[in-house]
């Protein structure tokens, strides 16, 4: 599942002019792999209202949704 899961956020589009005084960092796609399967292996995103705070690109929110929670919120400035 990790491994499918990075592959599709690999088209994920990433920011095209960063700002590193806003914090944007682009989260790498193994990443936000292994934090939502780490995350679904403990039940907590089926089902459930997930928030993305400081959603940037979005990437963890678009992976959570894959994991059939009842919302995603992504939060972003």
């Amino acid at each position: 599942m990790k491994r499918a899961l990075a592959r599709r956020l690999g088209a994920v589009e990433g920011f095209r002019d960063p700002d590193p005084g806003l914090e944007q960092y682009a989260t790498p796609t193994e990443l936000a792999a292994q934090l939502i399967a780490l995350a679904d292996l403990h039940d907590d995103l089926a089902g459930r209202t997930v928030a993305d705070l400081g959603a940037g690109t979005g990437m963890l929110g678009i992976a959570a949704a894959t994991r059939n929670p009842h919302r995603v919120l992504a939060v972003e400035r």
